[in-house]
């Protein structure tokens, strides 16, 4: 069971999917076992307290455990660990219990640490490469990663409940927005997003002036470490506005108040292989999203009512995005909630 993130919200929405196909599901949190019907939403899931590097998770008993105390037909594994992977498709060969694997990302090895950098390299690419296609099944949440396992793989991109409350609830945060007001929302930095991009785009443009960004997320000071400052924009500090970390239903409730999203990504492995849960977010609560053309972004963004698709080496025009984005109505949408994936979700059993 991942933390309580994204990724937890992935692994509820495609456990619901299965509840609602007659599967029984139970997730290992920590040292515990936790029934989905437990739950009053994909928010209740929490760190519980435990060494990442316990024993009995380094060395898949955790799972092992927890498998024969539920009788478990299936083990659906989350990005996990190259060793217990290993150990429990041993397991769940001689069981006759069937491992799937959910796969959602492909990180190469980033760390700044040689030793580390090897271990994370040969732990991602033993799991890719090798476990993944010894699996039952494995759970893909892009086009690039369900073209690289093929016929044993199902496709799902994150997924979202459209009957939870938090889709209908508001709050009134950051205030009364005055200006054309651009969202983002996570990391910002490294290997995964740029906003520089942005803050280049208005301050080049006169209607630059009429926009800010709100930053949830990244505090001012993790952006400046994350950025070299010749690559910022000389005054980009009126440009933007840092509002500090968001619970997820605050975050979706400044997603209904800003006029758009924005976020751009490197055509690299690692964002070809994954999916932004961002987009999935403001897709549904009708944010228009302005992003590069990168992974299976363009599959979804497929007009001027789902935000703009930047081509390579164009830039945006803000004074057009202005007119058509700031009267925007925003309309809460369906594509991705689970239950249109029932039937590929289904596959895995055939």
């Amino acid at each position: 069971m991942p933390d309580g993130n994204a990724a937890a919200h992935r692994v509820v929405s495609v456990s619901k999917g299965l509840q609602k196909l007659g599967c029984q599901v139970n997730f290992i949190q920590g040292k515990s076992v936790v029934n989905l019907n437990t739950l009053s939403s994909d928010t209740d899931i929490h760190r519980e307290v435990v060494s990442k590097f316990s024993f009995r998770k380094i060395s898949g008993l955790d799972v092992i455990l927890a498998s024969i105390r539920t009788r478990s037909n299936y083990i659906i594994l989350y990005n996990y660990w190259s060793f217990p992977f290993l150990i429990i498709l041993i397991f769940g060969f001689v069981t006759r219990k069937k491992v799937i694997a959910d796969c959602t990302e492909w990180y190469g090895a980033d760390s700044e640490s040689s030793i580390k950098r090897v271990f994370k390299w040969l732990d991602s690419e033993i799991r890719m490469r090798v476990l993944h296609r010894l699996c039952y099944r494995t759970i893909s949440i892009s086009k690039y990663l369900h073209l690289f396992y093929g016929e044993r793989s199902v496709l799902i991109p994150p997924t979202v409940d459209i009957k939870d409350k938090k889709w209908e609830i508001s709050k009134n945060l950051a205030g009364k927005l005055t200006k054309f007001t651009f969202l983002y929302s996570g990391n910002v930095g490294g290997r995964k997003d740029r906003l520089d991009y942005l803050l280049r785009i208005l301050s080049s443009q006169k209607e630059g002036k009429q926009c800010e960004v709100l930053i949830a997320g990244t505090t001012k000071d993790e952006f400046i470490r994350s950025h070299a400052l010749e690559d910022l924009p000389v005054g980009y500090e009126k440009m933007t506005r840092f509002i500090g970390r968001l619970s997820h239903q605050e975050l979706i409730c400044l997603q209904k108040k800003c006029h758009a999203l924005f976020f751009y990504r490197p055509n690299t492995r690692a964002n070809k292989a994954g999916f932004p849960t961002k987009l999935v977010e403001a897709f549904t609560v009708g944010l228009p999203i302005i992003t590069n053309s990168m992974g299976d972004v363009s599959s979804f963004i497929s007009g001027p009512e789902y935000g703009v698709v930047l081509a390579p080496d164009t830039e945006l025009n803000l004074k057009k995005l202005i007119e058509i984005y700031r009267p925007h109505r925003k309309k809460i949408r369906d594509r991705f909630d689970y239950n249109n994936y029932l039937s590929e979700l289904e596959q895995m059993f055939k």
